[in-house]
């Protein structure tokens, strides 16, 4: 069966590919044994690992929003957003704590990826309100 450039199954591909790749990146390395991660200097602050989460998830609701554009509606398409990435944070945690020896699951990390998501769902609506605010005028 040959595929044509512009069909559903490609836009498909390309629209959640990216999503899942990055939720496969976001459990690797937060199940990684601690002593096998890089380290790099500009992150040996206290709390760095929760910036991390932050960005992680932030990064990870963006590529949803990109996924969901257009084929939900705005409200329900931020509350899907903001569950999956709380389930998808809570779970790792949850991981971390029964099946992995240096990591614990923190409810700090799961609140740090909450704000990374919610930050991410607010800017990109505001780009978006922005965008459709223009097109309007």
């Amino acid at each position: 069966m040959i595929v044509k450039a512009g069909s559903g199954k490609i836009r498909y591909f390309f629209k959640w590919f990216p999503v899942v790749t990055w939720g496969i990146f976001i459990f690797i390395a937060c199940c990684k044994e601690s002593s096998g991660l890089p380290k790099f200097s500009f992150l040996d602050f206290k709390h760095s690992d929760k910036f991390i989460h932050f960005v992680l998830f932030f990064i990870l609701a963006a590529l949803l929003y990109r996924g969901f554009y257009l084929s939900l509606n705005r409200k329900g398409k931020n509350v899907l957003i903001f569950l999956i990435c709380l389930t998808y944070g809570g779970l790792i945690e949850v991981y971390q704590s029964m099946f992995t020896t240096t990591r614990h699951g923190e409810l700090a990390d799961i609140v740090a990826d909450v704000a990374g998501s919610l930050f991410a769902i607010l800017i990109l609506n505001s780009i978006y309100f922005k965008i459709k605010n223009k097109k309007i005028r």
